[in-house]
């Protein structure tokens, strides 16, 4: 197991390349079955994986990730623990939300001009909604409604520990 001392915001453990190896193993077994192309194939993605943020690079898009702040947690694991740029962690969220689901690890890098095109029609299909915000309320065209600003990572940044 390969373990690169970064997070994502949103993960519960910092980045391993076994939960990378699983999920690519989790995507084929269904189809192909524990056999030696899906092993080969879970261990060449982990090994692109940790070179690009070895690099400081988002693993999905291959563009830089902030050094200040780690970035999402990629939703291909359930412990989020692979750290990818903003724009790559709002497509995720939008392939969730609107497409027929998040891209493949072995699907990656994406293309840019693929998360661009998600973007402009996710852009065309929501509106923005206007409101006033006091203390935990939120005052909009539909009325009066509470809100609640509180972060729900599920992971470190909210939990202060590892899960």
């Amino acid at each position: 197991m390969v373990e690169v001392n970064i997070r994502s915001f949103s993960g519960t453990h910092a980045y391993q390349d076994n939960c990378v190896r699983n999920s690519v193993f989790d995507a084929w077994f269904e189809h192909l079955g524990a056999d030696a192309f899906v092993e080969r194939l879970a261990a060449q993605v982990a090994g692109t994986t940790t070179a690009a943020l070895e690099r400081g690079n988002c693993p999905r898009c291959l563009d830089p990730l902030p050094t200040e702040h780690p970035g999402a947690g990629s939703r291909i694991t359930r412990c989020r623990c692979i750290p990818v740029c903003s724009q790559c962690g709002r497509d995720e969220g939008w392939q969730a939300w609107r497409f027929q689901g998040i891209s493949r690890l072995d699907q990656w890098p994406v293309s840019k001009g693929a998360i661009t095109r998600r973007e402009n029609i996710v852009a065309r299909e929501v509106s923005p909604v206007v409101g006033l915000v006091v203390g935990d309320g939120v005052l909009t065209e539909q009325g009066v409604g509470t809100l609640d600003l509180t972060p729900r990572s599920g992971g470190w940044a909210e939990l202060g520990v590892d899960m």
